[in-house]
């Protein structure tokens, strides 16, 4: 019995060992990989684009024609070409660097080529126009009415050429003190700030013999120095010379009688013949002060009666004045009161928040 055990162990294992080494022979192994969803990716290292608004590539456009001014023109080594395909009967678009495509090549049908060269005439036509309107001309707001018909060709063109400035300052100015002694209402002080500086020089002609003159300035000093002129000017042959009106004035020649300045009024030069004739009808406009400055400051002398004065608005200086003003207006209209006030001196609230010339005063009131 263990005899055929033993031969049957030898023949078996030679047997297992012949059919390990035939299937290693015939078997091929895939070694493909499959994707697990439990792998981590990659991430993408590329640097994106930084720009908020970044460009894109528009094909629509192959003309530029509707290109914006954030984007700079091509270079000059870019080519676009535009051929017509006898095959399709369309248009071939190709925009080229040397002998490599720039851009892939696009096409455009008769309909939207004809479409393209219309919108690139109409605005070449456009600029060229606005060209040659603004050459030799300053560009300013100068409207220009024209009038048609017969009443056009006798008066001629509108034109009115303003110039000048205009300045609007807003602001406010606000304080808080918290003092006990003041009122709460005089705690808080607010005042707005509205300023407007304005500088205005209006020039306008109808046709060639009218034509009017406004001079207009916040600034000035004096109200006369804002002007208005309308004058007409005749031709050589007319009776008519000239007619002003407004801001005119009245030059002479002669030093017995000296002309006349800032006339506010109407003048007309009539000619006839050899005979010249001047009419001035107008009023003089002037404006005269008188400053006096002693020590650095400046002094306007007032006078002021006692018996003009108004409920709630005016006060005796002290108590010994209330006290003699009965006695003193006791004889109207003769004033007995011996004594004389020469001087006066009266300190004004800083309301307007002013940082030079002033100065600290300190004052007591008997409102009793």
């Amino acid at each position: 019995m263990k005899t055929y055990n033993k031969l049957f162990i030898g023949i078996l294992v030679p047997v297992l060992m012949l059919t390990a080494i035939w299937s290693s022979k015939g078997t091929t192994y895939n070694t493909e990989t499959i994707a697990s969803p439990f792998l981590a990716v990659a991430a993408d290292t590329s640097k994106k684009d930084s720009l908020r608004y970044p460009f894109t590539e528009e094909q629509t456009d192959r003309l530029n024609l509707h290109k914006s001014k954030f984007y700079l023109k091509d270079p000059d080594n870019i080519k676009t070409t535009i051929e017509l395909n006898p095959e399709t009967n369309e248009y071939d678009v190709k925009q080229t660097i040397g002998n490599m495509n720039y851009r892939p090549p696009s096409y455009m049908t008769l309909e939207e080529y004809q479409e393209e060269e219309f919108k690139k005439a109409l605005l070449k036509n456009w600029r060229d126009r606005m060209a040659s309107d603004d050459k030799g001309k300053k560009k300013s707001f100068q409207p220009r009415i024209n009038i048609p018909g017969e009443l056009g060709d006798k008066i001629g063109p509108i034109d009115i050429r303003p110039q000048g400035s205009a300045e609007l300052i807003f602001g406010g100015n606000f304080m808080r003190t918290q003092n006990p002694a003041l009122p709460i209402r005089q705690q808080k002080v607010g005042a707005f700030n509205f300023q407007q500086k304005i500088q205005m020089n209006v020039v306008g002609k109808i046709g060639d013999k009218i034509q009017l003159q406004t001079n207009y300035n916040t600034e000035t000093g004096f109200s006369f120095d804002n002007k208005v002129n309308l004058k007409y000017e005749g031709k050589e042959d007319e009776i008519v010379q000239l007619v002003e009106a407004g801001n005119v004035n009245l030059p002479l020649t002669g030093s017995l009688i000296t002309g006349s300045q800032s006339l506010m009024g109407i003048k007309t030069k009539l000619k006839f013949g050899k005979l010249t004739a001047t009419t001035i009808v107008s009023q003089q406009q002037g404006d005269r002060k008188s400053i006096t400055v002693q020590g650095g400051a400046q002094t306007t002398p007032i006078d002021i009666s006692a018996a003009n004065y108004d409920a709630n608005r005016h006060y005796f200086l002290s108590q010994f004045f209330k006290d003699q003003y009965d006695r003193s207006m006791a004889s109207l209209p003769n004033v007995t009161s011996p004594f004389n006030v020469t001087r006066v001196e009266v300190y004004i609230t800083n309301r307007t928040y002013a940082t030079t010339n002033v100065r600290n005063i300190a004052a007591f009131a008997d409102m009793g």
